[in-house]
């Protein structure tokens, strides 16, 4: 059926959603290894001959495993436990606000109204 008739709209619309999924999480995968102008050409190189474009995987992976080192340095500096504590003490205060007493009061006020 389906080479006879294509895709029904149904079948267009998961296409689509799962081709954009697969992107998205490609593009997360590549994280900053693939930002900023001229990337695909750090990893990969014309052929001026044939015009066909020739990816080498060892490059990017190699880009990707400096990232990684990069960051398994950065979370052992104290400047990033120093953040984490930040954080924790910001998760810490908007708890505390939403189980505290004014929050307690709007939340009774918005269940008797």
């Amino acid at each position: 059926k389906f080479c006879m008739t294509g895709a029904s709209p149904k079948e267009r619309l998961t296409l689509q959603s799962a081709t954009s999924s697969i992107a998205e999480y490609f593009g997360g995968l590549l994280g900053d290894v693939a930002s900023g102008d001229g990337w695909l050409e750090r990893y990969g190189k014309t052929d001026e001959a044939s015009g066909q474009y020739f990816f080498h995987t060892e490059s990017m992976i190699e880009a990707l495993r400096a990232e990684l080192r990069f960051q398994e340095d950065l979370i052992q500096t104290q400047l990033f436990h120093s953040f984490i504590d930040s954080e924790r003490a910001k998760t810490k205060e908007v708890e505390e606000a939403r189980n505290g007493v004014a929050a307690r009061f709007i939340a009774d006020w918005l269940k008797f109204q």
